[in-house]
């Protein structure tokens, strides 16, 4: 049944759905747990059947969360590009099981020949043996275990693969947001999904919180980031 929409919703004409208790779940949940704003969209069959906002986009000062309120992705981020980085295997930009080497060595990995070792496919499933974040390894880029034995989630791996497409492509950050957004954003008509940033992100972003207190909205840095950076809408996001 559809009855009154959310805060803000584009589409809840999908009589399979409970709208009314999907929105009253989801009311009490961000009560019960101190979630001051969100957005939602629901996928049914390859079809999206609901999008709202929810809450405020700073608890603070307000702003409701509509159905256009930027979030980030943050490391949902990574399938997003995953797909567009299939899309340059598919163009034959890269292949899935070349090394990466041969296209771009790793600047941070140059005395480790396990570094020419490294594939497409390798970064794709989380096997390249490289830490989440040089961080974590004291702040120098090294292996925990060897390519290819084993699953050890990456971001330092997506971002050799996005250094790697940006040197096959003849391109620089910016260069690279273009191509994902002609070949991935606009195909899909998606409104906004943007890995670099612009002065407009600010104006429609939610702004981050901890512990009930807003943080910012302002991106992480100004570079394409491939594990982390996407600014999108959640209804884009479905899409």
């Amino acid at each position: 049944t559809t009855t009154a929409p959310a805060d803000n919703t584009t589409d809840s004409r999908a009589p399979e759905l409970d709208v009314a208790g999907l929105e009253s779940f989801v009311r009490q949940e961000m009560a019960g747990t101190g979630v001051p704003g969100l957005s939602m969209a629901v996928i049914r069959d390859g079809e999206i059947v609901y999008s709202g906002g929810f809450g405020g986009r700073n608890a603070q000062t307000g702003g409701a969360v509509t159905t256009d309120t930027l979030f980030e992705a943050a490391s949902l981020s990574k399938p997003v590009f995953a797909y567009f980085a299939m899309l340059q295997v598919e163009k034959g930009v890269i292949e899935l099981d070349r090394p990466l080497y041969e296209y771009l060595p790793h600047p941070d990995l140059p005395d480790d020949p396990r570094a020419q070792e490294l594939t497409a496919r390798m970064v794709l499933t989380h096997a390249t043996g490289l830490p989440n974040w040089r961080s974590y390894t004291g702040g120098v880029l090294q292996f925990v275990f060897d390519p290819g034995t084993r699953y050890g989630y990456s971001g330092e791996g997506y971002e050799y693969l996005r250094r790697v497409l940006r040197h096959e492509l003849g391109v620089d950050d910016d260069g690279l947001q273009a191509v994902f957004q002609a070949e991935v954003a606009d195909e899909i008509g998606a409104d906004f999904m943007s890995y670099t940033w612009d002065a407009s992100i600010p104006e429609r972003k939610t702004f981050g919180h901890r512990n009930g207190t807003p943080t910012d909205n302002d991106g992480h840095d100004m570079n394409f980031g491939a594990a982390y950076s996407l600014n999108t809408t959640a209804e884009d996001y479905a899409r």
